[in-house]
């Protein structure tokens, strides 16, 4: 409801006006006074709160004209609706200059008409605030650009430099900056189409608006790859020390009401007091290094102090061995190996750098493995894993390891389409339990049929027997985990399924054309695999 105060020095026509609002829904009558002194003490006051002003001409004390300018002088949001007694437009003409929205003369006065007029006022507001608001984003997103620019060393041009000299919250004030970085931003934009990345930036840069003008001091705009800049605003504080304690605590908050609103986790940076913006490129260069390159511990949110570069988290060794299995649909290598890097992560200092990277890498090289197992076939695809705490170790081990699982089960799947559904059965079984000491009946059991009918259908599939197979398949696990590690053969052979070292030396020997010893001395380039 438009808020609306009555201001006539004749109380007859201020009781018939009140009389006609008194059916107006979007009208509500806030206060009725008969002179313009009284008018400007009551809008100094409570100018803020209202919408319209319904103000006679003439009035004891300050007259309505008097009253219009300071209205325009305080620039109070309000629509003024002038009442005359005269039919003259030179009369009025003064107070309509001063701002006044239009005038309606006392003897034409009915109900109908104030309706119609107030109606109008109403959609007039309704486009003004629209514009209003229009404005506002317009005047938040340049100040936002200004700033990434201004600590981005990007080029500004002077009539930007000079605008925003201007502007209440950049100039005339002590400041605080912060760089306010997403620790799982990494996983975010892996587990979402492109076109909604902008949107997660989005989200957060409305909250955080919606947050700082609440207090009314500050401002926030994105950096790159879920990295923030704020900029906190102090006019009315001298003390350095009640300056940062205040900004601290505003950067708690936001990063409380950022976990507890979006489930977003955040760490946060803050450079010490400075006078003008111009000068905050410097710190923030520092800052955002800082930020990147703090070890933290992975089963907290504290810094933990520490010297030196961060830890590699995904060695080239690691990321080798991680995509060979998967192209062998070795399961259980891919399990140690994911296992490894986790647990090793879990023993160490990582910065939140790092941890971003290892999370996006290990995402790159299942997605990686899966559109290369989706060339000339239906598209295979698996969710990465949404992270919501990325410093969550144990949890994010848990949620890789059951990602690397579907992963291996669809490229299994893929891997096998062109069989029958029984043949496709008895692959992902072996797939997944080539380790364990496999039989005939172990595999027609699983399947559900007899062992004379598993073993026709399987050669009929796959042109070789059942155990022919299970060997070609366990030399082929074998001769990768020769090249990609220095375990030795006897180890080898218990990982790949071979019960007796002998047999697999023989098996190994008669599929390959050499021992193991001698494939593993080959160069790979050469290699019969």
């Amino acid at each position: 409801m438009l808020q609306t105060l009555l201001v006539d020095d004749d109380i007859l026509s201020l009781n018939k006006m009140q009389t006609f609002l008194a059916d107006l829904d979007f009208i509500h009558v806030c206060g009725q006074l008969l002179d313009g002194t009284g008018a400007i003490e009551y809008l100094n006051a409570h100018g803020d709160s209202i919408d319209i002003v319904i103000l006679d001409m003439e009035m004891p004390g300050a007259s309505g004209l008097e009253v219009a300018r300071f209205i325009s002088k305080h620039q109070l949001p309000i629509t003024i609706l002038v009442i005359s007694n005269y039919d003259n437009f030179e009369y009025v003409k003064p107070i309509l200059q001063a701002g006044a929205y239009d005038y309606l003369l006392k003897h034409e006065l009915s109900r109908t008409l104030l309706e119609t007029k107030l109606s109008e006022i109403r959609l007039y507001i309704d486009k003004q605030q629209l514009h209003q608001k229009q404005w506002d984003q317009m005047c938040q997103l340049s100040k936002q650009q200004y700033l990434r620019n201004l600590v981005l060393n990007y080029d500004i041009p002077d009539e930007s430099r000079h605008f925003f000299a201007s502007d209440p919250l950049l100039c005339g004030r002590r400041h605080v900056a912060a760089c306010l970085q997403i620790t799982n931003f990494s996983s975010i934009y892996q587990s979402i189409p492109d076109e909604r990345h902008q949107k997660v930036v989005n989200t957060v840069l409305h909250f955080c608006d919606t947050f700082f003008t609440s207090l009314q001091r500050g401002i926030i705009t994105h950096i790159n790859y879920g990295e923030f800049l704020v900029l906190l605003s102090f006019p009315d504080l001298t003390s350095e020390a009640a300056i940062l304690q205040t900004a601290s605590q505003d950067i708690s908050l936001l990063k409380n009401n950022l976990r507890r609103y979006l489930s977003i986790h955040t760490f946060a940076e803050s450079m010490p007091v400075f006078d003008s913006v111009e000068h905050l490129r410097p710190y923030y260069l520092k800052i955002h290094h800082r930020l990147q390159v703090k070890p933290f511990n992975s089963d907290s949110e504290r810094p933990v102090e520490k010297e030196g570069n961060s830890v590699l988290l995904l060695s080239l060794q690691e990321e080798n061995e991680l995509s060979e299995s998967l192209l062998h649909l070795n399961e259980k290598k891919v399990t140690e190996i994911v296992t490894h890097i986790f647990d090793t992560v879990g023993q160490t200092h990582v910065s939140l750098l790092g941890l971003q990277r290892l999370v996006l890498r290990l995402t790159e090289i299942m997605q990686l493995a899966l559109r290369t197992a989706s060339q000339d076939r239906e598209t295979i695809t698996v969710p990465p894993p949404a992270v919501n705490n990325i410093l969550d170790i144990e949890t994010l081990k848990k949620q890789f390891l059951l990602y690397y699982r579907q992963g291996l089960e669809r490229l299994a799947s893929a891997s096998v389409s062109q069989y029958p559904p029984l043949i496709q059965k008895a692959l992902n079984y072996i797939y997944q339990n080539y380790h364990l000491d496999l039989s005939l009946s172990d595999i027609s059991r699983h399947c559900g049929v007899s062992e004379v009918y598993f073993s026709r259908a399987f050669k009929d599939a796959l042109g070789l027997p059942f155990t022919k197979y299970l060997n070609a398949y366990r030399v082929r696990i074998a001769s990768h985990l020769l090249r990609q590690s220095n375990d030795s053969l006897k180890k080898i052979a218990e990982e790949s399924g071979f019960q007796s070292y002998n047999y697999f030396l023989t098996v190994f020997k008669t599929y390959m054309g050499v021992t193991p010893v001698q494939y593993r001395e080959k160069p790979p380039d050469t290699s019969t695999d």
